[in-house]
């Protein structure tokens, strides 16, 4: 049990022996709302009373469609099948669009459909050639090369 369940648990019992709400809210530096939220918590009759309620939310409003969702999965694998193909969210957006879908996800809907389903890549890392970029070159050569004399 963590410290602030047992905060809740003396606060309640303090006040069903009879303190005052004023004293147990001072001490344990609470308001006195949050006394009486607990306390009809207490009422309630539930075991757990104690323990806090999970404050997110139960449903989410803008879920995208389970549909839409597969069918940007499906493109996408068949354009990683087409030689020289792009794969990225505006190829496949072009490609929903072709199949007469009215409408387009929008790219960063795209982008998290594709990463839901693992299907994003990383670029590779860029190797250097172990070259000095511009290669050094010494004055003589430079002037050959313009051929100035």
């Amino acid at each position: 049990m963590n410290n602030e369940e047992e905060i809740r648990q003396e606060a309640i019992c303090r006040y069903l022996q009879g303190e005052p709400p004023a004293p147990i809210c001072e001490e344990l530096n609470r308001s006195k709302p949050w006394l009486f939220k607990w306390l009809n918590r207490y009422y309630s009759g539930g075991d757990t009373w104690y323990r806090g309620k999970s404050r997110a939310p139960k449903k989410v409003a803008n879920k995208t469609d389970e549909k839409l969702e597969q069918l940007v999965v499906a493109v996408r694998k068949k354009l990683e099948q087409t030689k020289y193909a792009q794969i990225g969210t505006l190829a496949i957006a072009w490609e929903l669009k072709k199949l007469g879908l009215e409408e387009i996800p929008k790219p960063w809907t795209v982008n998290r459909i594709l990463s839901r389903h693992n299907l994003t890549k990383k670029k590779e890392s860029y190797e250097r050639s172990g070259k000095p970029y511009p290669e050094e070159v010494s004055i003589f050569q430079v002037n050959y090369r313009r051929r100035i004399f």
